[in-house]
């Protein structure tokens, strides 16, 4: 029934991209397609709360509220996100579009849920639940934060076209990714830090890290004014002190 679920959204969606040529709704998506393929892989028992229980939570929260924070901005938006201009420009029909933002998609968010896949050879205890627990707890709020702050920054018409450089941005020039690197560490570990439950905090990590995320991000923060200086003074990722 989920991946019904799945199948039907993404339909809904890749529709709407190809009609209006918005292929960044996929960006909505994302923390969507994570959260149902968490769900078909859980083996939840409504009747029991557990550790697995209290990590679909902490999916479900995670991505209801990042569909939201972006689902808002997709819809704040008249034309297409520059990252996806970027993307689909070299591809020369709809199939090649639909494939490289879609399709790969649903491949990254089906590996995401590895955290969930195989639990019954695990061992939990206590220490890594309430662990897992402060973890996630500190990511999740350090990725608030930051959102917020950014938000806030950019919403002032006098800041148009400077960089963020207060607060956690002062600190590191991509403290929501962080935050989202460090909150799926943390449900890794409340689901017992499995071998093959690796997979999700190292994907998303290597995704942020290296592939869509900071790099991406560095490309166009680069463009403004000042950045050359903010970049020298402020840590990539890792919050700390200025240099």
């Amino acid at each position: 029934m989920i991946l019904i679920l799945i199948a039907f959204i993404n339909i809904v969606s890749i529709t709407y991209a190809a009609k209006n040529d918005r292929y960044d709704i996929a960006d909505v998506l994302w923390g969507i397609n994570i959260l149902l393929f968490c769900l078909n892989f859980s083996g939840l028992n409504s009747l029991v709360f557990n550790s697995e229980s209290l990590a679909v939570l902490f999916v479900l929260i995670w991505g209801l509220r990042l569909f939201i924070h972006i689902g808002l901005r997709f819809l704040k938006k008249k034309s297409q996100d520059q990252r996806y201009v970027d993307l689909v420009k070299t591809s020369k029909n709809t199939l090649s579009k639909v494939s490289k933002v879609f399709l790969l998609q649903l491949v990254l968010a089906f590996l995401m849920s590895a955290t969930f896949w195989n639990l019954e050879s695990i061992h939990i205890s206590n220490w890594n639940v309430i662990a897992g627990c402060f973890i996630f707890a500190f990511g999740f709020a350090f990725e608030i934060a930051s959102d917020n702050q950014l938000k806030k920054f950019v919403s002032n018409p006098e800041n148009k076209g400077k960089i963020c450089n207060k607060g956690l941005y002062s600190l590191s020039r991509h403290p929501n990714y962080f935050g989202e690197v460090v909150l799926w560490w943390g449900i890794w570990l409340i689901n017992g830090f499995s071998a093959i439950g690796l997979i999700t905090p190292i994907l998303i990590s290597f995704l942020i890290i290296k592939v869509s995320g900071i790099p991406m991000s560095e490309r166009y923060l680069s463009k403004k004014n000042g950045f050359d200086e903010y970049a020298k003074k402020t840590n990539l990722f890792i919050p700390w002190k200025r240099k």
